[in-house]
């Protein structure tokens, strides 16, 4: 985002709920991997071994969330054993459900740079297909057959929308390099929070030794002054 915008003007990814890729069940998308070494630079290295990923285990913990796993404590916490997820960053194009492009759309602006988070089993159908056909050279058409399990098969495209428009210098290549410089910083948060074991057993309403409020009492003073001085200029 780079501009004026208000309520209901030019703020659809302003009020984006979330930054991660979820696939419905029975539609098709049509991705392109955007994460390549010399994106803090400003350019995308289409020719580099690999696009990036990054790889964390974690566990889910109810009441929490997912939680970057750093220890067998938040395992016992969880219940459950941690497992890989792995993510990156891709462009979601605008398509129709079959997975078409919508040229019109793009024109306008009408495209989703994203987060996805993955599984070993995705991750390993997608190396398999870079092998044989690299993304830094075509893009994935993904279709979803599952939206709660995120089940989905993957075929290879032939070129790379988002490379075209790098080496045509379209300003939504400009726009897209920019968000991914962005969300960069943010992927590990979309695998799981990074948060120490006494943050969980607080947000769990567990016993943690050495934790006192009085700190903060001590610092508020009196508020009820305050208040009523700002009641008075109402």
């Amino acid at each position: 985002m780079d501009g004026l915008i208000g309520f209901g003007q030019n703020d659809n990814k302003v009020l984006r709920k979330t930054n991660n890729f979820k696939a419905q069940g029975g539609n098709s998308y049509h991705l392109s991997l955007a994460w390549w070494p010399g994106f803090e630079g400003g350019n995308l290295d289409f020719e580099a071994t690999s696009p990036h990923f990054m790889a964390k285990n974690r566990v889910y913990i109810k009441g929490v969330g997912y939680v970057v796993a750093t220890g067998s404590e938040f395992n016992e916490i969880a219940g459950n054993t941690p497992r890989t997820a792995i993510a990156t960053i891709v462009v979601k194009w605008p398509t129709d459900k079959k997975g078409a492009l919508n040229k019109a759309a793009l024109k306008n602006g009408d495209y989703e740079v994203l987060i996805w988070v993955m599984g070993r089993d995705k991750y390993s159908q997608l190396a398999d297909i870079h092998a044989e056909s690299s993304f830094g050279e075509g893009d994935l058409k993904v279709s979803c057959t599952d939206t709660n399990f995120q089940k989905m098969t993957f075929i290879p495209k032939r070129n790379n929308l988002l490379k075209t428009l790098v080496d045509a210098n379209n300003p939504i290549a400009k726009d897209i390099l920019e968000q991914v410089k962005g969300l960069a910083s943010e992927v590990e948060n979309s695998i799981g929070r990074n948060l120490t074991l006494d943050s969980v057993r607080e947000k769990l309403g567990m016993e943690v030794e050495g934790v006192t409020t009085g700190g903060l009492n001590a610092d508020i003073g009196d508020i009820d002054d305050v208040i009523d001085d700002a009641l008075d200029g109402i």
